[in-house]
């Protein structure tokens, strides 16, 4: 069952993103076509439809490149909005801070539109990672992942790899579904989850 309920989320989260894909493909195959060339009539002037089509195609281009290059790095969508930090706000940092609030009403919309033409390829992108996640449902290999979480529950402490030898894969399998939590401190060691 542990592994069918993995497998169910895996699969509804994929089937999710591709529903929010096309929304965001959308937003910017309009913005990128009609946008520019609106721009262009205020101002009397024309664009060919074929110049209008192979813009609109760069763009496009461009944004996926874009969407792979977050994807890669594992960023977030939200890392540039969120990244300034007012603990150390003190009479020296209120300037700063003042300043930054003010950037921030006039990039944040910016960063959000640009945010929101990435949704189409990051959310396509998010749906093959979730279907890629899935684990092999097998009578077997449910029963040695639901044997090592039992263990773990029942240990209810905090433990090393070396200590569970031969384990290794129904360990990775739990760290996957999110049974399991990890620390670094000072080595890497686990814990299961309390359900």
């Amino acid at each position: 069952m542990l592994i069918e309920q993995h497998n169910r989320k895996c699969l509804m989260g994929a089937i999710g993103w591709l529903f929010i894909s096309p929304l965001g493909w959308i937003a910017a195959w309009w913005f990128f076509r009609h946008v520019p060339a609106w721009s262009l009539r205020r101002f009397e002037l024309t664009l060919p439809a074929a110049l209008a089509t192979g813009i609109t195609l760069v763009c496009m281009l461009v944004l996926c490149a874009s969407a792979w290059k977050i994807w890669k790095q594992q960023t977030s969508l939200l890392d540039d909005m969120v990244q300034w930090d007012h603990r150390g706000l003190t009479e020296e940092t209120a300037g700063a801070v003042a300043i930054q609030f003010y950037t921030s009403q006039v990039t944040a919309p910016a960063l959000l539109i640009s945010r929101f033409f990435l949704l189409g390829p990051l959310a396509l992108l998010r749906a093959w990672h979730n279907w890629k996640r899935r684990l092999p449902s097998d009578a077997e290999t449910e029963r040695r992942v639901r044997c090592k979480w039992e263990d773990l529950q029942k240990i209810g402490k905090w433990q090393g790899m070396s200590e569970h030898k031969g384990d290794e894969i129904q360990i990775l399998q739990l760290a996957m579904m999110g049974l399991i939590d990890f620390s670094t401190k000072p080595t890497v060691r686990f814990k299961a989850r309390q359900p």
